[in-house]
């Protein structure tokens, strides 16, 4: 059981996309939504009626891993740019969002659908820190399929 508790403590959340680079990240916050709930007056009735309302969704931040990437595709940091570029279509595209453990094995996934970057953060340059590869990058998205 201690072991567990370990693997969960060093899990990973790794992206992976058909176009981009895999890229992990230490945390993941987002992955919720919720229904509106709206109250109607029906006739005759002494008390309103709660029926459903849109869904809201929440963007999705990843932070503390490397947008830059490394392999041969191109990197999220090359997405969010793309995205910037008003000349450029919006790309959406799947995410798939795997949950590994201390091991590197897929825990949990989930699919993001239509997702996009919206918000970028480099990393925090100083001359006390060595630290270059903590980044956050945040998605927009249009549901989330477990």
């Amino acid at each position: 059981m201690a072991s567990d508790k370990k693997d969960i403590l060093t899990a990973y959340f790794k992206i992976v996309m058909d176009d981009y680079d895999e890229t992990v990240f230490q945390s993941c916050e987002g992955l919720q939504g919720e229904i509106e709930v709206q109250y109607v007056a029906e006739g005759g009735a002494t008390q309103p009626r709660a029926v459903r309302g849109m869904p809201k969704l929440n963007k999705i931040l990843f932070s503390k891993g490397n947008a830059a990437g490394k392999g041969s595709k191109k990197s999220l940091t090359d997405w969010f740019m793309e995205v910037a570029d008003y000349s450029k279509p919006l790309k959406r595209q799947t995410l798939t969002i795997q949950l590994l453990d201390a091991q590197k094995n897929s825990v949990r996934t989930w699919r993001v659908l239509d997702a996009w970057p919206c918000r970028w953060l480099g990393p925090s340059l100083s001359k006390d820190s060595s630290d270059l590869i903590v980044e956050y990058i945040e998605f927009a998205h249009e549901g989330i399929t477990g």
